[in-house]
Protein backbone atom coordinates (compact mmCIF):
# COMPACT_ATOMS: atom_id res chain seq x y z
CA UNK A 1 0.00 0.00 0.00
CA UNK A 2 1.35 3.44 -0.95
CA UNK A 3 1.36 5.78 2.04
CA UNK A 4 2.68 8.78 0.11
CA UNK A 5 0.34 11.78 0.16
CA UNK A 6 -1.89 12.20 -2.86
CA UNK A 7 -0.76 14.88 -5.30
CA UNK A 8 -3.26 16.31 -7.78
CA UNK A 9 -3.59 19.34 -10.02
CA UNK A 10 -6.41 21.37 -11.50
CA UNK A 11 -6.65 23.11 -14.86
CA UNK A 12 -9.31 25.35 -16.35
CA UNK A 13 -10.59 25.25 -19.94
CA UNK A 14 -8.73 27.94 -21.90
CA UNK A 15 -10.57 30.55 -23.92
CA UNK A 16 -8.32 30.52 -27.00
CA UNK A 17 -5.64 28.54 -28.86
CA UNK A 18 -2.74 30.26 -27.06
CA UNK A 19 -4.31 29.39 -23.72
CA UNK A 20 -4.80 25.81 -24.81
CA UNK A 21 -1.13 25.56 -25.76
CA UNK A 22 -0.21 26.81 -22.25
CA UNK A 23 -2.46 24.16 -20.72
CA UNK A 24 -0.85 21.33 -22.74
CA UNK A 25 2.61 22.64 -21.86
CA UNK A 26 1.70 22.74 -18.15
CA UNK A 27 0.25 19.22 -18.32
CA UNK A 28 3.40 17.89 -19.97
CA UNK A 29 5.63 19.50 -17.32
CA UNK A 30 3.48 18.22 -14.45
CA UNK A 31 3.20 14.69 -15.88
CA UNK A 32 6.84 14.16 -14.86
CA UNK A 33 5.72 14.44 -11.21
CA UNK A 34 3.09 11.73 -11.64
CA UNK A 35 -0.03 13.39 -10.25
CA UNK A 36 -2.53 10.93 -8.88
CA UNK A 37 -5.29 12.71 -10.74
CA UNK A 38 -6.07 15.85 -12.71
CA UNK A 39 -9.27 17.86 -12.45
CA UNK A 40 -10.77 20.32 -14.89
CA UNK A 41 -12.94 23.12 -13.57
CA UNK A 42 -16.19 24.40 -14.98
CA UNK A 43 -17.00 28.02 -15.74
CA UNK A 44 -19.50 29.94 -13.65
CA UNK A 45 -22.97 28.77 -14.50
CA UNK A 46 -21.54 26.19 -16.91
CA UNK A 47 -20.15 28.83 -19.28
CA UNK A 48 -17.26 26.58 -20.38
CA UNK A 49 -19.19 23.31 -20.43
CA UNK A 50 -18.26 22.21 -23.96
CA UNK A 51 -14.59 23.10 -23.46
CA UNK A 52 -14.56 21.34 -20.09
CA UNK A 53 -15.88 18.11 -21.60
CA UNK A 54 -13.42 18.26 -24.52
CA UNK A 55 -10.36 19.21 -22.43
CA UNK A 56 -11.13 16.59 -19.76
CA UNK A 57 -11.46 13.87 -22.37
CA UNK A 58 -8.30 14.98 -24.14
CA UNK A 59 -6.22 15.06 -20.91
CA UNK A 60 -7.23 11.47 -20.25
CA UNK A 61 -6.40 10.43 -23.83
CA UNK A 62 -3.04 12.28 -23.93
CA UNK A 63 -1.72 11.43 -20.50
CA UNK A 64 -3.50 8.37 -19.16
CA UNK A 65 -3.78 10.20 -15.82
CA UNK A 66 -7.09 9.73 -14.04
CA UNK A 67 -9.11 12.84 -14.78
CA UNK A 68 -11.98 14.37 -12.85
CA UNK A 69 -14.34 16.89 -14.38
CA UNK A 70 -16.42 19.39 -12.45
CA UNK A 71 -20.07 19.48 -13.35
CA UNK A 72 -22.20 22.53 -12.65
CA UNK A 73 -25.90 21.91 -12.98
CA UNK A 74 -26.97 25.57 -13.04
CA UNK A 75 -28.71 26.44 -16.29
CA UNK A 76 -28.78 22.85 -17.60
CA UNK A 77 -31.78 20.64 -18.20
CA UNK A 78 -31.92 17.05 -16.98
CA UNK A 79 -31.40 15.85 -20.56
CA UNK A 80 -28.35 18.10 -21.01
CA UNK A 81 -26.82 16.75 -17.81
CA UNK A 82 -27.42 13.15 -18.91
CA UNK A 83 -25.77 13.95 -22.26
CA UNK A 84 -22.73 15.49 -20.51
CA UNK A 85 -22.40 12.51 -18.16
CA UNK A 86 -22.56 10.15 -21.13
CA UNK A 87 -19.82 12.12 -22.91
CA UNK A 88 -17.60 11.78 -19.84
CA UNK A 89 -18.38 8.09 -19.46
CA UNK A 90 -17.64 7.42 -23.15
CA UNK A 91 -14.28 9.20 -22.73
CA UNK A 92 -13.27 6.95 -19.83
CA UNK A 93 -14.00 9.51 -17.10
CA UNK A 94 -15.28 7.84 -13.94
CA UNK A 95 -18.67 9.04 -12.74
CA UNK A 96 -19.27 9.21 -8.98
CA UNK A 97 -22.68 9.38 -7.39
CA UNK A 98 -23.80 11.99 -4.91
CA UNK A 99 -22.77 11.03 -1.41
CA UNK A 100 -19.37 9.68 -2.48
CA UNK A 101 -17.01 8.74 0.34
CA UNK A 102 -13.89 10.04 -1.42
CA UNK A 103 -11.14 11.74 0.58
CA UNK A 104 -11.14 15.53 0.76
CA UNK A 105 -7.85 17.28 -0.06
CA UNK A 106 -6.90 20.86 0.82
CA UNK A 107 -6.53 23.02 -2.28
CA UNK A 108 -3.41 25.15 -2.75
CA UNK A 109 -3.53 28.20 -5.02
CA UNK A 110 -0.11 29.89 -5.05
CA UNK A 111 -0.34 33.68 -5.15
CA UNK A 112 1.00 34.78 -8.52
CA UNK A 113 -0.90 38.04 -8.97
CA UNK A 114 -1.77 40.35 -6.07
CA UNK A 115 -4.57 42.14 -7.94
CA UNK A 116 -6.16 38.75 -8.67
CA UNK A 117 -5.84 37.78 -5.00
CA UNK A 118 -7.59 40.99 -3.92
CA UNK A 119 -10.40 40.39 -6.41
CA UNK A 120 -10.90 36.79 -5.21
CA UNK A 121 -10.93 38.04 -1.63
CA UNK A 122 -13.63 40.60 -2.45
CA UNK A 123 -15.74 38.07 -4.37
CA UNK A 124 -15.52 35.58 -1.51
CA UNK A 125 -16.26 38.24 1.09
CA UNK A 126 -13.23 37.08 3.04
CA UNK A 127 -10.31 39.36 3.93
CA UNK A 128 -6.74 38.48 3.03
CA UNK A 129 -4.97 37.46 6.27
CA UNK A 130 -2.86 40.39 7.49
CA UNK A 131 0.46 38.53 7.51
CA UNK A 132 -0.04 37.32 3.93
CA UNK A 133 -1.03 40.79 2.75
CA UNK A 134 2.04 42.32 4.42
CA UNK A 135 4.37 39.76 2.87
CA UNK A 136 2.96 40.16 -0.63
CA UNK A 137 2.90 43.97 -0.43
CA UNK A 138 6.53 43.96 0.79
CA UNK A 139 7.58 41.63 -2.03
CA UNK A 140 8.22 44.36 -4.56
CA UNK A 141 6.67 45.64 -7.70
CA UNK A 142 7.57 42.91 -10.19
CA UNK A 143 5.42 39.90 -10.87
CA UNK A 144 8.48 37.67 -10.28
CA UNK A 145 8.77 39.07 -6.74
CA UNK A 146 5.09 38.41 -6.05
CA UNK A 147 5.35 34.86 -7.44
CA UNK A 148 8.42 34.16 -5.27
CA UNK A 149 6.60 35.26 -2.10
CA UNK A 150 3.45 33.42 -3.20
CA UNK A 151 5.42 30.21 -3.68
CA UNK A 152 7.11 30.74 -0.29
CA UNK A 153 3.72 31.12 1.42
CA UNK A 154 2.18 28.15 -0.42
CA UNK A 155 5.21 25.97 0.37
CA UNK A 156 5.00 26.82 4.08
CA UNK A 157 1.27 26.10 4.15
CA UNK A 158 1.66 22.86 2.19
CA UNK A 159 4.37 21.61 4.55
CA UNK A 160 2.24 22.43 7.61
CA UNK A 161 -0.77 20.65 6.13
CA UNK A 162 1.27 17.52 5.39
CA UNK A 163 2.75 17.66 8.91
CA UNK A 164 -0.84 17.76 10.25
CA UNK A 165 -1.52 14.54 8.35
CA UNK A 166 -3.76 15.57 5.46
CA UNK A 167 -4.14 12.73 2.92
CA UNK A 168 -2.79 14.85 0.07
CA UNK A 169 -2.69 18.23 -1.65
CA UNK A 170 -4.59 19.54 -4.66
CA UNK A 171 -2.93 22.40 -6.58
CA UNK A 172 -4.86 24.99 -8.58
CA UNK A 173 -2.39 25.61 -11.40
CA UNK A 174 -4.16 28.38 -13.31
CA UNK A 175 -2.67 26.44 -16.28
CA UNK A 176 0.86 27.37 -15.19
CA UNK A 177 3.06 24.50 -13.97
CA UNK A 178 6.08 26.43 -12.65
CA UNK A 179 4.77 27.53 -9.21
CA UNK A 180 3.34 24.07 -8.46
CA UNK A 181 6.57 22.35 -9.52
CA UNK A 182 8.59 24.68 -7.28
CA UNK A 183 6.34 23.91 -4.31
CA UNK A 184 6.36 20.14 -4.72
CA UNK A 185 10.14 20.18 -5.09
CA UNK A 186 10.56 22.32 -1.96
CA UNK A 187 8.33 20.16 0.22
CA UNK A 188 9.52 16.84 -1.25
CA UNK A 189 6.06 15.75 -2.33
CA UNK A 190 7.47 13.84 -5.33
Amino acid sequence: MNSAPTFSVEFFPPKDQAGEERLWSALKALELYKPDFVSVTYGAGGSTRDRTVRITSEITARSGISTIAHLTCVGSSKNELIEILNQYKNSGIEIRARGSKLDIYPGILPITNFAQLKKMSELAGSPIPGEIQRRVEAAGDTSADVVKVGVDIASELSKKLLDYGVPGLHFYTMNNAAPTIEIINRIGLR
